[in-house]
């Protein structure tokens, strides 16, 4: 497990959870987008899986793109 790994799922899971609210599409189609993975969110909130510190900043990265939200919702913060 990485350093702050619980702490970094939960940031994982919160913006990805908004994602799929914002969009009014479900996790897995969020995941397929973020992670390339469909089941990958889902799994880590049964922690049935893991990640490496350079994958979660990529996903992070992805989610702060206002680019990757519906217009009237600039970005999960």
């Amino acid at each position: 497990m990485i350093r702050g790994e619980p702490l970094m799922r939960e940031a994982l899971l919160g913006a990805a959870r908004a994602m799929a609210k914002a969009r009014k599409m479900p996790l897995r189609r969020v995941s397929r987008m973020a992670y390339g993975d469909s089941g990958f969110f889902e799994r880590l909130s049964r922690r049935q899986c893991s990640f490496t510190a350079e994958k979660y900043d990529e996903m992070m990265a992805w989610f702060a793109d206002p680019g990757n939200w519906p217009k009237n919702r600039a970005s999960f913060a």
